[in-house]
């Protein structure tokens, strides 16, 4: 097949190592270039991409939002067909466990962490004295978890301890699908699973028959993902997964002032918009789902890790209705299982008192990270 590269930036660069031996690049386009050649091919002005014998233009913008943008300029402007256009990191896999065990001996794993953005920066794989992979995602929820731990854990033969960070005393309310920031959980790299997703907001409940096809009209509404383009990809690319930058997480070292002014208002309805109570028992259901899929052998530990102490104190109040139904779920679990326990360090003062530790108000920075991850195996190592 012949194809049209169009972006020559950091997503191209990507992308010309993926293609297929039965894949040419014809040529190069972009909008702000005004050339002839471009690494042994033609370079050839947007509005002329439609003059060539080709077969499909592939937009390589990482930015899937500004992708789509292109995608629809490329049609409705330069006149190429809408079928041949295929925005490369809105059609490729998204989920980003894939591409953080790809490339690694998963035999030698000892530990995994997993949870959402606070247990992703708080928990760096390199603190660890044992090899570590952290496969937490932004926005994460327990059916994320148990979903995402469902299709790796067949992978690792040599698990010894699975870190389980439950975020907050809201964790057995919250259901991201139904969240008015879910795309930030599918862009952030959750795996596609579609939960509720007909209850968000987004969506009209009637529209759909099923969660899958709500769920691809989710993310191509939000200008995210196309995943009905998957097989396509795989006859034109080695490999599809979503482009991975590195561990930028173990590279952020600004941090907060010192009593960080705090959205109160902005914080509450946020919280409440994430209030899902309907969903509780099922929750536990799903935390009880991953102790048996981990199994009798691996120690699983559960944490809570504490924000910013201003950030702390206001969640206190907000959340104090929730504390006691944690506590009761959780308790049923930590009784009903040996090889599970549970480390809350929410009042470590030492670690949310000290605001060099934080990112933003609510996560902590490389070095908070460092000192989170460090009080972690003081406890479960000794």
């Amino acid at each position: 097949m012949k194809i049209v590269l169009y972006g020559i930036g950091r997503g191209c660069a990507y992308v010309r190592k993926q293609v297929l031996a039965t894949t040419k690049i014809i040529g190069y386009s972009d909008s702000f270039a005004d050339i002839k050649s471009y690494l042994g091919c033609q370079f050839v002005k947007p509005q002329e991409i439609k003059t060539l014998n080709v077969d499909f233009v592939i937009v390589t913008l990482i930015d899937r939002e500004q992708a789509w943008q292109i995608c629809d300029w490329l049609s409705k402007e330069c006149g190429i067909a809408q079928e041949k256009i295929i925005p490369y990191f809105c059609c490729c896999n998204t989920e980003l466990f894939i591409n953080k065990i790809s490339g690694i001996d998963l035999n030698r794993i000892e530990n995994l962490v997993i949870g959402n953005s606070h247990a992703q920066k708080g928990y760096l794989e390199s603190a660890f004295p044992k090899p570590t992979v952290n496969l937490s995602t932004p926005g994460s929820d327990l059916y994320i978890m148990y979903h995402t731990l469902k299709k790796c854990i067949p992978m690792f033969h040599g698990l010894k301890k699975v870190i389980v960070d439950l975020f907050d005393y809201t964790i057995f309310n919250i259901d991201a699908s139904r969240s008015k920031w879910a795309e930030h959980l599918y862009i952030s790299g959750a795996i596609l699973n579609s939960r509720n997703i007909r209850k968000n907001p987004i969506i009209e409940t009637d529209m759909f028959d099923n969660e899958k096809d709500a769920l691809s009209f989710f993310l191509r509404n939000v200008n995210l993902i196309d995943i009905s383009k998957k097989e396509l990809m795989s006859r034109l690319f080695y490999n599809d997964d979503l482009f991975y930058v590195g561990n930028v997480v173990e590279d952020t070292w600004h941090h907060i002032a010192e009593g960080q002014e705090l959205n109160a208002e902005l914080l509450y309805y946020r919280a409440k918009s994430n209030e899902h109570p309907e969903t509780i028992e099922e929750n536990v259901e799903l935390l009880d789902g991953i102790i048996k899929l981990l199994g009798k052998d691996v120690d699983i530990i559960f944490t809570l890790i504490p924000q910013y102490i201003q950030m702390e104190r206001l969640y206190e109040v907000m959340n104090d209705k929730w504390k006691a139904i944690f506590y009761e779920k959780l308790n049923w679990i930590l009784n009903k299982y040996e090889n599970v326990s549970f480390y809350n360090f929410k009042n470590k003062v030492e670690i949310s008192g000290n605001h060099f530790f934080y990112l933003d108000p609510i996560h902590l920075n490389t070095a908070g990270g460092y000192a989170m991850t460090s009080l972690l195996c003081s406890e479960i190592y000794g």
